[in-house]
């Protein structure tokens, strides 16, 4: 923080004041950009702009402003400026030592209600004021107090367990502050068998987000990306005698349908501008739902502009990422649930997967009030893709986290890969019988 106003040692006085990420709007280009900046608490009335969004801006290769994602990081860096000043004498960021930034580990632990924070999100967090702070450093050399990366960060790495095992490797940093508890995290292991049948519910009930679902999990798109292909994203280059060999997504920039949105809901941003790749084990299977899709689009009378998004709603108007994730909330409830429920009462599977059917579907209480089961969220598909990689070949860390995943960093697929060699083993070697043999018999 270089100095902004003469504040006052007494932490009721700095309570006054506030950091705030407000939009601004810049005539010149018409965009809104992030801006850090230093308010009024009960006039809300703009003290000063230090311009601190240069140095979270510059640690993220995203250049959609608006990005959730960076929305989030300039969250962490509020909380963390805001500490400073309330709980500090700091006037400045060349005054924060490593004991104010150990201080901030623990207060960060829970948020502005109280409550506990997710272990997740408080070590995404803390990352966030990390890269912060190195970049504020590379750009200040000269500081009262300077970090090193292994003072500060948490470092990962994956280890080879032989036989194609790999398990993630998590060494703590010498501050040595415990993250919170776990909170109840969703359950987003959908495994090949699940995956398989929901995938064939879909193209039976509501075949609009099949192929999405499949762009999701055989070539780990993001759910805001796959509503931003259009009828021409999707490139499938003949490698010889009429055989698909490679299929290219093009996400090097939001469809046009979606800049000029209107709605109330947000659209749904590229997080990573990137060619993505379905992976090569998939590609018959794209094959197969992207001709099904084509067919669907057709008898629907939309438009083959090649600009003309890939999925519609039932207006035909372009799908967008709350009603995406929506359709695939509604049929993993109403229609994924109870097919695998009575699929594995046919089998007599029920022992082995009952922890998800009796996660995932609805209950009813003793006093008769109805408990809504678990979603795992659209990001399972992201999940599985990145569970299947990881169990299923001999790619690196970075590989998949940068080739196949389309993350900005390989921290981002920590949050992913919370699992240990005995899990990914687990997951190879999990035999599930109501994969082709129960398709055939719900047919």
């Amino acid at each position: 923080m270089s100095k902004i106003v003469a504040f006052s040692s007494k932490e009721s006085e700095r309570k006054k004041y506030i950091f705030r990420n407000r939009a601004v709007r810049i005539p010149a280009e018409n965009i809104l950009f992030p801006c850090i900046s230093l308010y009024d608490q009960q006039t809300d009335m703009l003290v000063a702009v230090p311009g601190y969004e240069r140095w979270y801006l510059q640690m993220s290769k995203t250049t959609a402003q608006r990005s959730p994602t960076l929305q989030k990081k300039a969250f962490n860096i509020c909380a963390f400026l805001n500490f400073v000043l309330w709980h500090t004498d700091c006037d400045s960021l060349n005054e924060v030592s490593v004991d104010i930034l150990r201080d901030f580990l623990i207060d960060f632990r829970e948020t502005t209600d109280g409550e506990p924070r997710d272990p997740a999100s408080w070590e995404k967090g803390i990352t966030d004021v990390y890269n912060f702070l190195d970049a504020y450093q590379k750009c200040n050399p000269h500081l009262q107090y300077s970090y090193s990366a292994e003072d500060l960060i948490t470092t990962t790495a994956v280890r080879n367990m032989g036989s194609g095992r790999k398990a993630v490797i998590r060494e703590t940093n010498k501050f040595f502050v415990k993250p919170p508890k776990k909170l109840k995290k969703k359950n987003r292991y959908l495994l090949e068998g699940y995956l398989e049948l929901l995938l064939f519910e879909a193209r039976k009930y509501d075949p609009m987000i099949a192929l999405g679902i499949a762009c999701q999990a055989y070539g780990g798109l993001r759910e805001a990306e796959v509503v931003n292909l259009t009828r021409t994203s999707m490139q499938m280059i003949d490698t010889g005698f009429g055989h698909i060999g490679t299929i290219k997504i093009n996400l090097l920039d939001e469809a046009d349908f979606a800049k000029n949105y209107k709605g109330k809901c947000e659209f749904g941003h590229i997080k990573k501008y990137r060619i993505q790749q379905i992976y090569p084990d998939f590609i018959s299977k794209i094959v197969e739902l992207y001709d099904e899709h084509d067919s669907l689009l057709e008898l629907k009378q939309a438009s083959d502009n090649p600009a003309a998004p890939l999925f519609v709603n039932n207006q035909g108007n372009p799908m967008t990422v709350d009603s995406y994730c929506g359709r695939v909330e509604t049929l993993f409830r109403n229609c994924f649930v109870p097919a695998l429920k009575n699929a594995c009462i046919v089998d007599g599977s029920w022992a082995e997967n009952a922890p998800f059917i009796e996660t995932w579907e609805d209950k009813i209480s003793p006093d008769g009030k109805k408990i809504r089961g678990e979603f795992p969220g659209c990001h399972m598909f992201r999940h599985w893709f990145t569970m299947y990689l990881l169990g299923n070949t001999t790619l690196s860390h970075d590989e998949i986290a940068h080739v196949w995943r389309g993350d900005s960093s390989s921290k981002a697929m920590d949050a992913y890969i919370h699992v240990n060699a005995q899990m990914i083993n687990l997951y190879q070697n999990a035999v599930f019988t109501f994969q082709q043999s129960i398709l055939e018999e719900i047919l």
